[in-house]
Protein backbone atom coordinates (compact mmCIF):
# COMPACT_ATOMS: atom_id res chain seq x y z
CA UNK A 1 0.00 0.00 0.00
CA UNK A 2 1.43 3.34 -1.02
CA UNK A 3 0.75 6.58 0.83
CA UNK A 4 1.66 10.05 -0.31
CA UNK A 5 1.13 13.21 1.68
CA UNK A 6 0.71 16.64 0.16
CA UNK A 7 0.50 19.36 2.80
CA UNK A 8 -0.48 22.01 0.24
CA UNK A 9 -3.85 20.41 -0.39
CA UNK A 10 -3.98 18.42 2.85
CA UNK A 11 -4.61 15.09 1.13
CA UNK A 12 -3.64 11.53 1.96
CA UNK A 13 -3.75 9.07 -0.93
CA UNK A 14 -4.04 5.40 -0.03
CA UNK A 15 -3.09 4.04 -3.44
CA UNK A 16 -1.44 5.64 -6.42
CA UNK A 17 -3.32 3.23 -8.68
CA UNK A 18 -6.74 3.95 -7.13
CA UNK A 19 -7.51 7.70 -7.02
CA UNK A 20 -11.00 6.99 -5.64
CA UNK A 21 -9.32 6.04 -2.35
CA UNK A 22 -8.09 9.61 -1.85
CA UNK A 23 -9.60 11.67 0.94
CA UNK A 24 -8.95 14.97 2.61
CA UNK A 25 -7.31 14.84 6.02
CA UNK A 26 -9.61 17.62 7.21
CA UNK A 27 -12.61 15.43 6.40
CA UNK A 28 -11.09 12.58 8.39
CA UNK A 29 -10.02 14.40 11.54
CA UNK A 30 -11.46 17.88 11.29
CA UNK A 31 -9.96 21.22 10.29
CA UNK A 32 -6.55 22.31 11.47
CA UNK A 33 -6.20 24.92 14.17
CA UNK A 34 -4.15 27.37 12.10
CA UNK A 35 -3.78 29.80 15.00
CA UNK A 36 -1.32 27.45 16.73
CA UNK A 37 2.25 27.94 15.56
CA UNK A 38 4.21 24.70 15.16
CA UNK A 39 6.94 25.82 17.55
CA UNK A 40 7.66 22.18 18.34
CA UNK A 41 9.32 21.94 14.92
CA UNK A 42 12.02 24.46 15.85
CA UNK A 43 14.04 21.91 17.82
CA UNK A 44 12.82 18.70 16.18
CA UNK A 45 15.50 16.92 14.16
CA UNK A 46 13.60 13.71 13.35
CA UNK A 47 10.16 12.32 14.11
CA UNK A 48 7.66 9.68 13.04
CA UNK A 49 4.67 7.84 14.48
CA UNK A 50 4.13 4.09 14.57
CA UNK A 51 0.87 2.21 15.03
CA UNK A 52 1.86 -0.93 16.95
CA UNK A 53 -0.06 -4.16 17.54
CA UNK A 54 1.20 -6.89 19.88
CA UNK A 55 -0.55 -10.26 20.13
CA UNK A 56 0.16 -13.62 21.68
CA UNK A 57 -2.25 -15.38 19.30
CA UNK A 58 -3.02 -13.28 16.21
CA UNK A 59 -0.32 -13.53 13.55
CA UNK A 60 0.87 -10.39 11.71
CA UNK A 61 -0.63 -11.52 8.39
CA UNK A 62 -4.03 -11.84 10.09
CA UNK A 63 -3.67 -8.37 11.64
CA UNK A 64 -3.02 -6.97 8.14
CA UNK A 65 -6.07 -8.79 6.80
CA UNK A 66 -8.36 -7.53 9.58
CA UNK A 67 -7.18 -3.91 9.30
CA UNK A 68 -6.91 -3.94 5.53
CA UNK A 69 -3.48 -2.31 5.86
CA UNK A 70 -0.07 -3.66 4.92
CA UNK A 71 2.44 -3.42 7.76
CA UNK A 72 5.72 -1.58 7.35
CA UNK A 73 7.28 -4.01 9.84
CA UNK A 74 6.30 -7.40 11.23
CA UNK A 75 7.89 -9.88 13.58
CA UNK A 76 6.34 -13.25 14.44
CA UNK A 77 6.92 -14.79 17.86
CA UNK A 78 10.59 -15.75 18.25
CA UNK A 79 10.92 -18.35 21.00
CA UNK A 80 14.73 -18.03 20.84
CA UNK A 81 14.84 -14.25 21.38
CA UNK A 82 16.57 -12.90 24.48
CA UNK A 83 13.78 -10.31 24.71
CA UNK A 84 10.64 -11.44 26.53
CA UNK A 85 8.25 -9.34 24.41
CA UNK A 86 9.60 -10.99 21.22
CA UNK A 87 9.40 -14.47 22.76
CA UNK A 88 5.78 -13.98 23.79
CA UNK A 89 4.20 -11.73 21.12
CA UNK A 90 3.69 -11.35 17.42
CA UNK A 91 4.44 -7.77 16.37
CA UNK A 92 2.77 -5.73 13.61
CA UNK A 93 3.54 -2.08 12.87
CA UNK A 94 2.70 0.67 10.40
CA UNK A 95 5.04 3.66 10.55
CA UNK A 96 5.03 7.11 9.00
CA UNK A 97 8.84 6.98 8.77
CA UNK A 98 9.71 7.54 5.07
CA UNK A 99 6.00 8.15 4.31
CA UNK A 100 5.29 11.56 5.89
CA UNK A 101 8.10 14.03 5.20
CA UNK A 102 7.70 16.51 8.03
CA UNK A 103 9.26 17.52 11.33
CA UNK A 104 5.78 18.27 12.68
CA UNK A 105 4.88 15.30 14.86
CA UNK A 106 1.21 16.25 14.64
CA UNK A 107 1.23 15.50 10.89
CA UNK A 108 2.57 12.02 11.64
CA UNK A 109 -0.11 11.37 14.27
CA UNK A 110 -2.78 12.64 11.87
CA UNK A 111 -1.56 10.19 9.22
CA UNK A 112 -2.07 7.29 11.67
CA UNK A 113 -5.54 8.57 12.56
CA UNK A 114 -6.41 8.95 8.88
CA UNK A 115 -5.16 5.45 8.11
CA UNK A 116 -7.59 4.06 10.69
CA UNK A 117 -10.59 6.23 9.79
CA UNK A 118 -13.68 4.00 9.77
CA UNK A 119 -11.79 1.04 11.25
CA UNK A 120 -13.18 1.23 14.81
CA UNK A 121 -14.87 -2.18 14.38
CA UNK A 122 -11.64 -3.77 13.16
CA UNK A 123 -9.69 -2.30 16.08
CA UNK A 124 -12.34 -3.64 18.49
CA UNK A 125 -12.06 -7.07 16.85
CA UNK A 126 -8.29 -7.07 17.41
CA UNK A 127 -8.70 -5.98 21.03
CA UNK A 128 -11.29 -8.72 21.62
CA UNK A 129 -8.72 -11.19 20.25
CA UNK A 130 -6.29 -10.01 22.95
CA UNK A 131 -4.19 -7.57 20.92
CA UNK A 132 -2.53 -4.58 22.57
CA UNK A 133 -2.60 -1.54 20.28
CA UNK A 134 -0.92 1.83 20.71
CA UNK A 135 0.84 4.66 18.88
CA UNK A 136 4.51 5.24 19.62
CA UNK A 137 6.07 8.50 18.44
CA UNK A 138 9.83 8.69 17.93
CA UNK A 139 11.37 12.15 18.31
CA UNK A 140 14.90 13.51 18.27
CA UNK A 141 15.20 17.05 19.63
CA UNK A 142 18.03 19.56 19.77
CA UNK A 143 16.64 21.51 22.70
CA UNK A 144 13.56 22.79 24.47
CA UNK A 145 10.12 22.21 23.07
CA UNK A 146 8.29 19.02 22.51
CA UNK A 147 5.44 17.22 20.86
CA UNK A 148 2.07 18.87 20.46
CA UNK A 149 -1.40 17.39 19.92
CA UNK A 150 -4.39 19.54 19.08
CA UNK A 151 -7.97 18.76 20.12
CA UNK A 152 -8.75 17.12 16.79
CA UNK A 153 -5.86 14.66 17.15
CA UNK A 154 -6.76 13.96 20.78
CA UNK A 155 -10.39 13.35 19.79
CA UNK A 156 -9.35 11.13 16.89
CA UNK A 157 -7.08 9.02 19.09
CA UNK A 158 -9.78 8.72 21.76
CA UNK A 159 -12.41 7.74 19.17
CA UNK A 160 -10.09 4.96 17.98
CA UNK A 161 -9.25 3.93 21.56
CA UNK A 162 -5.54 4.50 21.00
CA UNK A 163 -3.02 5.38 23.66
CA UNK A 164 -0.03 7.44 22.55
CA UNK A 165 3.46 7.82 23.96
CA UNK A 166 6.79 9.32 22.90
CA UNK A 167 10.28 7.87 22.73
CA UNK A 168 12.40 11.04 22.99
CA UNK A 169 16.10 11.43 22.30
CA UNK A 170 18.39 14.44 22.13
CA UNK A 171 20.73 15.09 19.23
CA UNK A 172 22.86 17.76 17.64
CA UNK A 173 21.73 19.76 14.62
CA UNK A 174 25.03 19.20 12.83
CA UNK A 175 24.41 15.43 12.93
CA UNK A 176 21.25 15.99 10.84
CA UNK A 177 22.57 18.56 8.36
CA UNK A 178 23.19 17.33 4.84
CA UNK A 179 26.85 17.34 3.83
CA UNK A 180 27.17 19.36 0.59
CA UNK A 181 28.97 17.46 -2.17
CA UNK A 182 32.72 17.74 -1.77
CA UNK A 183 32.59 19.45 1.65
CA UNK A 184 34.61 16.64 3.20
CA UNK A 185 37.37 17.09 0.58
CA UNK A 186 38.14 20.71 1.53
CA UNK A 187 40.13 19.87 4.67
Amino acid sequence: MCFSFCSQIDTLTRSASDPKRTFRLADAIGPRDTSAKPQNQMTCLETYATLRVFSQTTRPVEISRILGVEATRISPIDSESKYRVRRENHFWAWSTDSIVQSLDGLEHVRAVISLLQGKETELAQLREAGCDIDVCCYRVSSGQGGPFLDNHALTGLARLGLEIWWDVYFGKEQDYEEDPAGAADTA
